[in-house]
């Protein structure tokens, strides 16, 4: 759905990423020197259309209620606009914050998915076999059923036009 603020500002007491602890890294990060809003290598959301083209195969994983999500799916929807043969997945777990692949499996079964998964895009992008892809816990041919497209961000896509 549309939402009226960024999800910066509608989860900025995220439990795992508040907007302080966000401030405070881009203070850290940041060189005093830098464009914040505007540097590519700060944000790759920022990195001019011929250089987007570019990009590999390229897989994304990320919570809804991340503070970063409406990043993830901005940079997804650039990619394939700057690209359209580019090969770009969006991977969106509906509830889950940032920095959940950290959590214990046994907390929250997503975090064994998305490692799965990333395990299977390497190997196909890298053209290598799984060991021991028996080990494996859920089925990957079904995969595709939890990415989510994000192309349908065209308002996103006027403003940088």
């Amino acid at each position: 759905g549309t939402h009226m603020f960024t999800s910066r500002v509608r989860f900025l007491n995220d439990g795992v990423l508040p907007i302080t602890y966000l401030l405070l890294l881009g203070e850290m990060y940041v060189p005093d020197n830098a464009d914040p809003i505007n540097d590519m290598y700060l944000s790759p959301v920022r990195a001019p259309l011929h250089v987007l083209a570019k990009f590999p195969c390229t897989r994304i994983h990320v919570g809804s209620v991340d503070p970063l999500v409406d990043d993830s799916r901005r940079f997804t929807t650039l990619l394939k606009f700057a690209n359209q043969h580019n090969d770009v997945k969006l991977l969106e777990w509906e509830g889950v914050s940032h920095a959940y692949l950290q959590c214990p499996t046994f907390l929250l079964p997503q975090a064994r998915f998305s490692c799965e998964l990333s395990v299977q895009w390497l190997s196909q992008m890298l053209d290598v076999k799984v060991v021991n892809p028996e080990s494996f816990k859920y089925d990957y041919d079904k995969r595709e059923k939890g990415l989510k497209d994000a192309t349908d961000d065209l308002a996103f896509l006027r403003s940088r036009m």
